[in-house]
């Protein structure tokens, strides 16, 4: 299901369709969500891939926060603020175990700092 998720966040990007925009930021909520969810249950043990797809929810967000990408009408930015927390706080302390976790959270944290 992850990698299923991350391949349709990226192409999702790739395309300014706006149906295909909504669907794409909604799902990065959702992701935002459920990291949030996996956070709480302290797993000790996380597949890589939710590396990935962390990331590409986090751009997507960011994207849709500055209003890149396409249409937002119905979705609350600060919601959206609030889920791009909540990704990289999800993403923090799985970065000391996982390399791949790091990795991403840098390049997230790149993007935020060009995007500032």
């Amino acid at each position: 299901m992850a990698h299923s998720a991350t391949i349709q966040l990226h192409r999702s990007l790739c395309f300014a369709r706006p149906r295909s925009w909504f669907l794409c930021v909604n799902a990065a909520c959702s992701i935002a969500e459920w990291a949030n969810l996996i956070t709480q249950s302290q797993m000790t043990y996380v597949d890589p891939i939710l590396a990935i797809l962390r990331r590409c929810a986090y751009e997507v967000l960011l994207r849709g926060l500055h209003g890149r990408g396409g249409s937002l009408q119905g979705l609350d930015p600060p919601l959206l603020r609030n889920h791009l927390e909540t990704i990289s706080h999800a993403m923090f302390p799985l970065s000391s175990r996982c390399p791949l976790m790091r990795c991403q959270l840098g390049i997230l944290q790149e993007k935020c700092n060009s995007e500032s």
